[in-house]
């Protein structure tokens, strides 16, 4: 008697947005590919730390159903030009980039939004800046800040 195999797959059907960004700050044809289950314009904000100068800007941004397939999709096909192998930024053309999205099956993000990265603070809750500001305090300690 034969035994049966069930193969049960399991998909991250996650819904969302993968976006390119770029920042005034860099160098030419330098963007971050990533993705979101929020919004672009908030991931933009929360990208925009003390580090930069001027805050992100989004090139364009695609709503997506399965964005981590997408967005790993997108870095495999960029893994040459990307810049750093643990970050998300690539040294790349954004004619190149547009039409790798435009192979993606989704609905492009029209809206340009106008607001204020001040209007955004409301997304952050009070437990994830108190974790944020225990991070600070504890490199001080070990660093000696």
């Amino acid at each position: 008697m034969r035994k049966k195999h069930t193969y049960v797959l399991f998909f991250n059907m996650t819904k969302g947005y993968i976006y390119c960004l770029s920042n005034p700050s860099f160098k030419d044809n330098t963007y971050k590919i990533g993705y979101t289950t929020k919004t672009p314009e908030l991931r933009a904000y929360q990208l925009y730390k003390t580090g930069l100068p001027k805050p992100f800007q989004i090139e364009f941004s695609k709503y997506v159903r399965n964005v981590t397939y997408f967005e790993k999709q997108l870095h495999q096909k960029f893994k040459r030009q990307r810049m750093n192998y643990d970050r998300e930024f690539f040294r790349i053309p954004l004619k190149t980039i547009k039409k790798s999205f435009d192979e993606i099956p989704g609905l492009y993000n029209k809206q340009k939004s106008k607001k204020n990265p001040k209007d955004f603070t409301h997304h952050i809750s009070y437990p994830s800046l108190r974790r944020r500001m225990l991070r600070r305090k504890c490199k001080g300690i070990i660093y000696g800040h």
